[in-house]
């Protein structure tokens, strides 16, 4: 975000990411928080689900995943 200036331009980047490094946990992590601020919220839980399944023991995503889903994190 810090180089890109548009949280647009951020996912995008993040999208292109994940593309070529599928397995990336850090980027599904802030391809997940760069949809919450966008209010695309099914997105970003999509996004939040596959950084968990991948690292199932990261407490920051599932209280994001919690905070956007009513408390049902999977």
């Amino acid at each position: 975000y810090d180089k890109s200036e548009t949280l647009e331009n951020a996912l995008q980047i993040i999208t292109d990411g994940i593309e070529k490094n599928p397995s990336s946990f850090e980027l599904w992590k802030r391809k997940g928080m760069l949809l919450e601020e966008l209010n695309r919220a099914t997105e970003a839980r999509d996004a939040y689900q596959e950084a968990l399944r991948l690292n199932p023991d990261d407490t920051d995503i599932r209280s994001r995943l919690s905070a956007i889903t009513g408390g049902s994190v999977i």
